[in-house]
């Protein structure tokens, strides 16, 4: 699957200007849109993209050859579904940025703990991560997913929330199903809570990023 996000090298170096000077880690890469988007303005040599989609990571590699593209062949209710088994992610290295796009945005909460707690082992010291997330009090966000919802299923589930909620299709629901349209939101405040120790900063969307409706939690190592 090749998919053209956002100018996600634009959302991410709106909040650090320093990643054109070191190496990335891109989980959820796709086929490199970071890269993409980023043209000339950062060294292909220092990206590694790892997704689980492993048509994105071999069209990726063709388009970049000097990057590196890893797949992560691990459940995902949305894009790996039909491998049901889950497993830590492939890579040893250290990164001096780690950049998440609209990655845990589909996934469950569980699951974007244990892989926040991995990829925080990944950064070198002083090293930053930073991940977007949909917040319900974003009346971007909000108005995006009611409309789109509506669109296609006919109605769309109010989104308030004072922790977190997945949206199955326009149903929300206590728990994500496999093969369907899952988005999951956090209030800021609780995401914030439940990743305390690692201090997490939240930033809304970058004003210059005009199409982006995620909002991005940036952690410090």
């Amino acid at each position: 699957m090749n998919v053209d996000y956002k100018d996600t090298f634009k959302y991410f170096h709106s909040l650090h200007p320093d990643i054109v000077q070191g190496t990335v880690l891109d989980y959820g890469s796709n086929s490199g849109t970071f890269l993409k988007s980023a043209g000339s303005q950062f060294i292909e040599k220092n990206y590694t993209g790892l997704d689980v989609d492993k048509s994105a990571i071999e069209f990726g590699q063709r388009e970049f050859s000097q990057a590196r593209f890893v797949h992560y062949d691990t459940f995902n209710h949305m894009y790996n579904f039909s491998n049901t088994s889950t497993c830590s992610i492939p890579i040893t290295d250290r990164f001096d940025t780690v950049i998440s796009y609209s990655v845990f945005t589909h996934t469950t909460e569980a699951d974007m703990l244990t892989r926040i707690d991995e990829l925080y082992g990944l950064l070198n010291v002083g090293g930053k991560l930073l991940f977007t997330y949909l917040n319900p009090q974003s009346a971007i966000a909000v108005n995006y997913f009611s409309k789109k919802r509506t669109q296609i299923f006919g109605h769309c589930d109010n989104l308030e929330t004072s922790t977190m909620l997945y949206l199955v299709d326009a149903d929300v629901k206590p728990y994500p199903e496999t093969g369907k349209m899952l988005a999951t939101f956090y209030n800021t405040e609780y995401l914030k809570s439940i990743l305390a120790k690692y201090q997490p900063t939240a930033y809304t969307c970058p004003a210059n990023c005009v199409n982006c409706i995620q909002d991005c939690i940036v952690i410090n190592k």
